[in-house]
Formats: C-alpha cells, sequence, structure tokens
C-alpha cells in the first residue's frame, strides 16, 4: 500500500510535466499501477533497445508499435 502510493506520486510528478488533462495523467497512473510487470518489461526492453544505440524515441516509437494492442487493452480497463 505504501509501495503504490509513493509509485502514484513518482508518476504523478513526472507525468505533470507532460502537460496531459488531469483525466489522461489518472488514467496513465492507474494503468501503471494496476499492470506494473507488463511496465516494468518494457522499460528494461527500451534501456536494452537504447544500448544499441537507438534514440530513446525511436525506441519508445518502435514499443508503441510491438505492443499497440496491450497497451490500447491496459488503457481501456
Amino acid at each position: 500500500m505504501l509501495q503504490e502510493f509513493i509509485l502514484r506520486k513518482m508518476l504523478m510528478a513526472q507525468i505533470k510535466k507532460m502537460g496531459l488533462p488531469k483525466d489522461q495523467q489518472d488514467k496513465i497512473v492507474n494503468a501503471v499501477v494496476k499492470n506494473p510487470e507488463f511496465f516494468k518489461k518494457m522499460a528494461e526492453e527500451m534501456q536494452s533497445e537504447m544500448k544499441s544505440g537507438l534514440s530513446q524515441m525511436e525506441v519508445a516509437q518502435k514499443l508503441a508499435g510491438k505492443y499497440q494492442g496491450e497497451i490500447k487493452k491496459i488503457l481501456e480497463e
């Protein structure tokens, strides 16, 4: 419970920088909190791809396409 609270606070701090509306911020935070293993897997894959020389933007686009179906499903929950 404390871990979830801390995770929510950290995510909100980062997401606020993106300038998204509050409802979208909440949707993203809830998705990450409910599916931490999926997002952990994506973060690890992102780090691995970036080590191979791709930029963060290139990797994000690549993974967004790769996991598009899963991401859509998670955000619709």
